[in-house]
């Protein structure tokens, strides 16, 4: 099999996968509060407490047109404030970014059930727009589940790729607004290093189980 099927394989067969990737925790704690301020009530009528704002996307305003095409996503006045964020993200192995978002869940939040699914016309994972969840302000008693495969091991700091045409929910219980920064992109012309990214991250997590 070679790189690019391994890869696939891995992320349509997994409900979510760690990265293998450095957060500078610190940094992010610091530049997510100062867009705290920033963050507006997203999708009322299926949630209580949710919050958005974009650094990257057709303006701070997270909701977007369904038929945009990647030139309608760029970065936004917000991002200034956040240039540690923002670097990591023109570093990452995307070729195409769509949406970067901060998102709160304020405490007692919850995020209703639900799924997300790709256009009818995309068949392959690598082809849509892959979701990468950064954990930045979390506690232990917020978390996220995927209906029948579990909560997903969310720590501050920690980085995963979800599954979310699982059907999932978020939830928190805690006294604090849970912040993470979820980032949508598409590999394009660095498939082989998102690729390896992937492939890493999965057969180091395998070596701890075995």
């Amino acid at each position: 099999m070679n790189k690019i099927d391994r890869c696939r394989e891995i992320l349509d067969n997994c409900a979510w996968l760690e990265l293998d990737i450095a957060i500078d925790i610190v940094k992010w704690v610091n530049e997510a509060n100062l867009a705290r301020h920033h963050l507006a009530n997203y999708r009322e009528s299926e949630s209580s407490g949710w919050s958005s704002v974009a650094l990257h996307g057709q303006g701070e305003n997270t909701y977007t047109d369904p038929n945009a095409t990647w030139t309608d996503y760029s970065w936004t006045k917000l991002s200034q404030q956040t240039p540690h964020i923002k670097s990591f993200w023109q570093h990452f192995p995307f070729e195409n970014l769509a949406r970067i978002r901060f998102m709160g869940v304020e405490p007692g939040g919850h995020v209703g059930k639900h799924a997300d699914f790709p256009p009818s016309h995309v068949t392959d994972i690598l082809d849509f727009m892959i979701p990468v969840n950064v954990a930045i302000i979390h506690s232990d008693l917020c978390f996220m589940e995927l209906t029948g495969k579990g909560k997903v091991p969310f720590k501050a700091g920690k980085a995963f790729i979800v599954n979310i045409r699982n059907e999932h929910t978020v939830i928190n219980n805690s006294d604090i607004t849970r912040i993470h920064l979820i980032a949508h992109g598409r590999p394009g012309n660095r498939m082989q290093e998102f690729c390896d990214l992937v492939i890493r991250s999965h057969d180091k997590i395998q070596s701890k189980i075995s």
